[in-house]
């Protein structure tokens, strides 16, 4: 396997110019250079292979170990913002309701205060004109009602 740090390499140079006769000895050479460049970009690709297969490996192993892993890894930058930005309008609608849950349970809190103070305070008297005036006047005394 080649280093790890390899990096792609400019194309050969041209060959020097050689004497008319043996032109046939000059392309050979860049044939040769290219021969041997071509096996070095080869050797390069499979480097990047075998990095690639390792990290697939990875991942199927993280996706073992943690279902919910493998959706964020298998998604591209773009699929990952519109994610976050789910999430984000997930949170604030949670968040809201919350708030309103919480407004709720402190008007119930204050209800129940009210009750309960209305049990534990006795019954005002009722003055006797209010009773008067909801009952009506009592009915005109006069010597004939009295029979004794």
């Amino acid at each position: 396997m080649p280093p790890k740090s390899q990096t792609p390499t400019a194309p050969p140079a041209a060959a020097p110019a050689t004497p008319a006769g043996s032109s046939y000895d000059g392309v050979e050479a860049e044939l040769s250079i290219v021969a041997q460049a071509i096996i070095k970009v080869e050797g390069q690709i499979d480097a990047v292979e075998i990095k690639v297969n390792d990290v697939e490996k990875v991942l199927q192993e993280e996706g073992k170990r943690n279902p919910e892993q493998p959706v964020y890894l298998s998604m591209n930058v773009q699929e990952l913002k519109e994610h976050l930005k789910a999430l984000r309008r997930e949170k604030e609608a949670l968040m809201k309701k919350e708030e309103q849950l919480r407004k709720e349970k402190e008007q119930l809190r204050e209800e129940k205060a009210k009750l309960m103070d209305r049990q534990a305070m006795p019954s005002p008297d009722v003055p006797g004109e209010l009773l008067i005036e909801l009952l009506g006047p009592p009915p005109p005394e006069t010597d004939e009602s009295f029979d004794w």
